[in-house]
């Protein structure tokens, strides 16, 4: 399954989409209306360690998990101008604790090369590990897929933090 955006009377908008085959061909088909797409310019740069004011080690072995993941988010969206709590740019907002993304309604934000939705956000939460040869592999893809950059020691220590190493 993958993100579809459409622009209809000139606004974006979001669909999970799922690719089918019938008859030989491939079909897609609309899975969940995911909301109101917004892609907010990066308006800063700063790592996440400088950001949190961490020792990044003793961070990511002493702070929960679902903590961790809502901390990664928070700076993405610090870095693309979304303030306050909960944090909210041009009407936009996500509430960290439960996983939304909301513009009245759902929504999704664009981000890097991904899309922060209330499903790719909470789907993070519900990350299991898997096999160990792709295991590297689907957290990245679980990270890329909800629009967050997440610079190579967080991601050696979030990994090690995941599958106990």
């Amino acid at each position: 399954m993958f993100i579809r955006v459409k622009t209809i009377s000139g606004k974006k908008y979001a669909y999970l989409v799922e690719n089918t085959w019938k008859n030989g061909k491939t079909k897609q088909r609309v899975k969940k209306y995911l909301g109101a797409l917004y892609k907010p310019e990066k308006l800063q740069e700063m790592s996440f360690t400088q950001w949190k004011n961490v020792e990044l080690e003793s961070y990511m072995n002493n702070t929960p998990l679902k903590k961790i993941i809502r901390d990664l988010v928070q700076h993405c969206l610090w870095l693309h101008g979304f303030l306050g709590k909960p944090p909210a740019r041009d009407g936009f907002s996500v509430d960290l604790m439960k996983g939304n993304v909301l513009k009245r309604k759902a929504a999704v934000i664009q981000m890097h090369d991904g899309y922060l939705s209330t499903d790719t956000f909470r789907a993070l939460f519900k990350f299991k590990p898997v096999e160990e040869e792709t295991r590297g592999e689907k957290l990245a893809e679980a990270l890329v897929k909800a629009g967050l950059k997440v610079e190579k020691d967080v991601f050696i220590l979030l990994y090690r933090k995941i599958y106990n190493i």
